[in-house]
């Protein structure tokens, strides 16, 4: 009987991971319960930038899917939306951008990107300086003389983002760092408690009045750095592999039923005669 119920509980506990839609990612966030990312998701790119609202109807249509008629919210031109992730559908790329600011998982959609502007970032900065970029071979000197630092969207930019305290910098990474034309040099961060993906003047670390040098030029439109796989051109085999996953598994499952438990049984005495 104990046989039986280890093997029922561990079949329960495969087809339970095999089969749920939610889990939680490296960065803590609670994955969507959105179908067509449930479905797709390894065809699905991060892309996690701020786009606004650019369409000619002057507003953008939020679809349950890519491709989809079924229309659930509307952004108006003007709008900043975040897109989290983005997929290539029939051609057309779209993004998985939060409807509402409480982000329960009802509350994403999908919209096409032909529709949207990207605001300029830490991205479009490294695209136009990359050939500027070098590595940072410094001590923090300044930093820990200040003992926190502002973050800063890109060098430049004029605006700062908020002040980090108690700044630990035996454990701070520069991925990489950048000089300006005055001689300050910048380091960019692409995680630290609380952030990332942010800019700070290695030179001056607590300045908020940093003229802005390189202002953000307007939006413009988004180009792929990387290659998507047009989900439409699948024709249902990635609606199939989760059902055939899940009946290999139950199919597996009941087959280590059958071997690996026996019902008890008495036990007999077998008596050999023997004619001496």
């Amino acid at each position: 009987m104990r046989s039986f119920r280890a093997v029922m509980t561990l079949c329960i506990i495969i087809m339970f991971s095999v089969t749920s839609p939610v889990f939680v990612s490296a960065n803590s966030i609670f994955e969507y319960t959105n179908d067509f990312y449930a479905q797709h998701r390894n065809y699905i790119l991060p892309l996690r930038r701020n786009f606004v609202a650019n369409s000619d109807n002057t507003l953008v249509s939020v679809r349950n899917a890519p491709g989809s008629e079924l229309e659930i919210a509307l952004f108006e031109n003007g709008e900043i939306v975040f897109v989290e992730f983005s997929c290539l559908y029939d051609g057309e790329f779209w993004g998985l951008v939060v409807i509402h600011e409480n982000n329960f998982p009802d509350d994403y959609g999908w919209v096409n990107l032909d529709e949207f502007l990207v605001l300029y970032d830490y991205v479009s900065f490294e695209k136009d300086h990359v050939d500027e970029l070098h590595e940072y071979t410094g001590n923090f000197e300044n930093i820990d003389a200040a003992g926190a630092m502002i973050a800063w969207q890109w060098p430049g930019s004029g605006v700062p983002l908020w002040t980090i305290d108690r700044v630990n910098t035996s454990s701070l990474s520069i991925a990489y760092a950048y000089m300006d034309d005055d001689g300050r040099e910048w380091g960019f961060i692409r995680y630290i408690f609380g952030g990332g993906n942010i800019w700070v003047c290695l030179s001056d670390p607590l300045n908020p009045d940093i003229p802005a040098f390189n202002p953000a030029p307007p939006p413009g439109v988004w180009l792929s750095d990387t290659e998507h796989t047009d989900i439409a051109t699948l024709d249902g085999t990635s609606f199939l592999f989760p059902v055939i996953l899940v009946s290999v598994v139950a199919v597996t499952s009941i087959v280590l039923i059958f071997v690996l438990w026996t019902p008890n049984k008495k036990n007999t005495k077998v008596e050999v005669f023997r004619n001496d």
